[in-house]
């Protein structure tokens, strides 16, 4: 995506390539190969590729890409949670077996894109499908971890509640910041922070207070 003079998002291109390159996320590039258009469905209850990029704002593809030059990155701080996070993967892959691996990559990467749909039925017949989604429980395990640590290590209330919700939120960026990520960061934020002001944390107030964040 892209934004003109006056500031309206124009819409955005998805580029195929053909081999992988040495791109650092955030970098602008300038490339050049044929543009195409996503083709609509033609059948009734055919998946339609054309309205699914057009909610997001891309409306063609281009092949046969050339890449003609790389900026530099442009935003450090999404560069290395990037790189950590294929690192993350990496260690998963070395650690688990090839049928476990895409499981513990859902649940603690956010990358479902390797989960077969054997796995996906298996979850969801057992009724917890949740699990795999990046949310509440998630970031509750992770942000309490690291409050307690600290807590241990005696370091002061506001601190220790600062350094907690800056690591969560630096997670919840390298996953994805899904909107049920979104949503869990701010209840779990508002519930540290109500430790911090002294006053009691009201979970319908949190969620209500996510919602519009939300929205």
């Amino acid at each position: 995506h892209y934004f003109d003079d006056v500031g309206e998002t124009i819409p955005g291109v998805v580029c195929i390539l053909d081999e992988e390159h040495p791109v650092d996320i955030s970098s602008r590039v300038l490339v050049r190969g044929t543009v195409y258009p996503f083709r609509g469905a033609m059948n009734e209850g055919e998946f339609d590729i054309r309205m699914y990029y057009h909610i997001l704002n891309i409306e063609f593809s281009v092949r046969d890409v050339e890449l003609l030059a790389v900026s530099r990155k442009e935003d450090h701080v999404s560069a290395a949670l990037y790189h950590l996070k294929r690192r993350l993967s990496e260690s998963i892959d070395t650690c688990f077996s090839e049928q476990n691996a895409p499981v513990m990559k859902a649940m603690l990467l956010g990358e479902k894109g390797m989960l077969d749909q054997e796995t996906r039925e298996l979850y969801k017949g057992a009724g917890i499908i949740h699990v795999l989604s990046i949310s509440g429980m998630h970031m509750s395990l992770i942000g309490m971890s690291i409050f307690s640590l600290l807590k241990k290590m005696r370091v002061p209330l506001p601190v220790r509640a600062g350094i907690s919700i800056l690591l969560i939120f630096l997670y919840g960026k390298m996953v994805g910041m899904g909107t049920s990520t979104y949503r869990a960061l701010i209840m779990l934020s508002l519930y540290i922070l109500s430790g911090v002001f002294g006053r009691t944390y009201d979970l319908f107030t949190a969620a209500g207070i996510a919602s519009v964040l939300l929205l």
